[in-house]
């Protein structure tokens, strides 16, 4: 009877622990859903979501910066050719200063020859900024004959220098004609010499412009197929890649996919084609010893292949004196 009574109170007991156990349990379930097997699934279904948007984005701000450094390119390089430009016209303006101070003492001669043939100013005269003679504050005023003649040499210096003027600007912008008959024979040559070697130098300055872009023009074209070249190869790479890890990594280490990729690589002529052309631009054909590869069956190219490696294994077979590799029969497919 005791037994009986400690029984029951024992089931009793454990019947109440377990009541509170699953209790308890019913409270965590309901207490923490999110540590639930959905949650966890939907989580990992969110994440790959967002990391295939940010491989997107990564492809997309990858090819954005290769346009970008593309551009940077064509303007470093119109930066440079701006540049040249500018120390051309720096150099053309140091000329044009030069001249113009040339010019200047020019005229200044010219002022003074004109007086020392003319009439002589009076006392106390000076010679004004516009070419003619204004009397000072001490001397009488001159007649009338003698502001006229002074009047008009100063019109004759202006004319003179403005012609000048007009003859250097010409000369400084390749398009003046040079005139030879109020000179010696020696200064005309001269002149012309310098004319046509200046027209010359002129001539090949604008070549060397044209070369120049166009050899710009092509490096960015250059440029931009190696980039889409690169981009093609990394999409292979990656889907390649892909299917390796889809396959579980066991094809890496097949013997057999091996041989077959190898196989299917060489049925194609026109991958063989281009990769030549990109390698070898110069090489118009394939060799024939490619091109009859190419032109076999799989099963030929496959009966090929595994003839050179059974030659191979019996060799080694040979110095080990095991036996020999059986070749597999005609028939048998790939």
């Amino acid at each position: 009877m005791v037994a009986q009574e400690n029984e029951k109170i024992l089931v009793k007991s454990f019947k109440e622990k377990l009541d509170e156990a699953n209790q308890e349990i019913e409270e965590l379930k309901k207490r923490e859903p999110e540590f639930g097997a959905d949650h966890w699934m939907a989580k990992y279904k969110g994440a790959m979501k967002e990391l295939e948007a940010m491989r997107t984005e990564a492809i997309r701000l990858d090819r954005l910066n290769d346009l970008m450094e593309k551009e940077l390119q064509s303007l470093r390089v119109e930066l440079g050719s701006s540049r040249s430009e500018c120390e051309g016209l720096n150099k053309k303006l140091s000329g044009a200063q030069r001249e113009i101070k040339y010019l200047n003492e020019i005229a200044i001669g010219k002022t003074t020859r004109s007086v020392q043939l003319g009439q002589e100013p009076a006392i106390g005269t000076q010679i004004s900024a516009t070419g003619g003679y204004e009397p000072s504050s001490t001397s009488s005023a001159l007649t009338v004959e003698q502001r006229t003649k002074a009047t008009e040499i100063g019109k004759n210096v202006r004319k003179n220098l403005s012609n000048d003027t007009n003859q250097t600007t010409k000369r400084l912008a390749g398009q003046e004609t040079i005139d030879t008959t109020q000179m010696t024979d020696a200064d005309a040559a001269l002149a012309l010499k310098l004319q046509r070697h200046n027209a010359r130098l002129r001539q090949l300055l604008d070549g060397e412009k044209r070369n120049v872009r166009t050899i710009r023009n092509a490096h960015l074209q250059t440029l931009a197929e190696k980039t889409e070249l690169q981009t093609h190869l990394s999409e292979c790479i990656n889907d390649t890649k892909k299917e390796m890890e889809d396959s579980g990594g066991y094809m890496v280490f097949n013997p057999e996919w091996r041989r077959r990729t190898m196989e299917l690589l060489l049925s194609r002529p026109r991958v063989l084609e281009l990769l030549n052309d990109k390698n070898y631009p110069t090489v118009t054909k394939l060799p024939s010893g490619i091109m009859n590869l190419s032109n076999k069956t799989e099963a030929e190219l496959f009966r090929a292949v595994y003839d050179k490696e059974r030659e191979a294994v019996e060799a080694e077979q040979r110095l080990h004196g095991t036996s020999i590799l059986q070749a597999p029969s005609s028939g048998e497919s790939i």
